[in-house]
């Protein structure tokens, strides 16, 4: 290093950073936005990213991008803990992770992530040059369908394509072949997330033990789906990280809700109508259901909601059902 580069008074960059990223911010709340995602390496940055946002709108939905920036392994554990706590869902970015810490820890890093994540009931997205070679070619190699498929495997809600499609040369051809390959993985291997929760042996909430029950219910009783009536997602997240056999059907009054829902793992969102009992709940669960074509009159659904119903935030009610004839 230089004496003039060591002299280098950085003030205007760091400056001209936090302008940017404050406009960042402001065109969020003004967009209205669905989603925003920031890449932190301490919790306290997303928290107070947080605020900013959730004072002015209600409906972001804000992902935590992970950066462990050593590899010991307590102090890496204790900030993805802090970050998970701030955040609504969180991206694997492997190519980033790869220059914050040895490629060698990479791998352990996405899988470590993705356990805590869905330990957590929070979504977890795995991302970065995982069909890379389809940029230029119709088809991927080996070991990126493999890449792919373990991330299935791992528990990850969802896999994300970045400049394959942004960039790419066959944009709808690599969609398809990642379906395949999650179609593939998710079938001949169901993901088993009963070990994994169990052995964490934390305190459980209402919530949580009430969606574990649900998916125990939905497998003894032969149900066809699961259904939670819920104001936030909360319950349906719960839900989802047992990853249960039947799909999830999540109702809701907030359209805002429902397209967050679309990220997370086997989950499909409808807007109805504010329920104010539970018979009617129910009638309108089953009404929906039968409407859009995924389930047939005696088939069984296991649903869950709040008691009384307009309850929010306390699901601890679960009804196994029949659809009328």
């Amino acid at each position: 290093m230089t004496t003039n580069e060591r002299d280098l008074d950085l003030r205007p960059y760091i400056l001209a950073v936090l302008k940017k990223w404050w406009f960042i911010l402001l065109l969020v709340i003004i967009a209205a936005v669905g989603a925003y995602l920031i890449s932190i390496r301490k919790s306290e940055t997303y928290k107070a990213t947080n605020t900013i946002l959730l004072t002015r709108t209600r409906s972001v939905l804000s992902l935590a991008e992970q950066f462990p920036t050593v590899t010991e392994d307590t102090y890496t554990r204790s900030r993805i803990d802090a970050i998970l706590d701030a955040s609504d869902a969180v991206m694997v970015a492997r190519g980033d992770l790869g220059i914050e810490m040895p490629l060698s820890s990479v791998p352990g890093a996405q899988k470590q992530i993705v356990s805590k994540c869905l330990a957590a009931s929070k979504p977890v997205i795995t991302a970065t040059q995982m069909l890379e070679s389809m940029i230029s070619n119709p088809r991927p190699t080996r070991a990126e369908a493999s890449d792919v498929a373990n991330a299935v495997l791992d528990g990850s809600d969802a896999v994300m394509l970045s400049g394959e499609t942004a960039a790419g040369r066959f944009p709808v051809r690599v969609v398809q072949v990642m379906a395949e390959i999650v179609g593939a993985a998710e079938e001949r291997y169901p993901f088993n997330a009963q070990d994994r929760l169990y052995q964490r042996g934390r305190d459980e909430t209402i919530t949580e033990s009430v969606s574990e029950t649900a998916c125990r219910l939905a497998q003894s009783t032969g149900a066809v789906a699961i259904a939670c009536l819920t104001a936030t997602g909360t319950t349906a997240r719960a839900i989802a990280r047992h990853r249960p056999s039947v799909p999830i059907y999540a109702f809701t009054d907030d359209e805002a809700v429902v397209r967050r829902l679309s990220l997370l793992w086997g989950t499909k969102g409808f807007a109805i109508p504010f329920q104010h009992d539970t018979d009617r709940g129910v009638e309108m669960v089953h009404r929906v259901l039968t409407e859009a074509g995924v389930v047939r009159p005696n088939d069984r659904i296991v649903i869950t909601a709040g008691m009384p119903l307009p309850r929010k935030g306390r699901t601890n009610m679960v009804h196994v059902s029949r659809v009328p004839s």
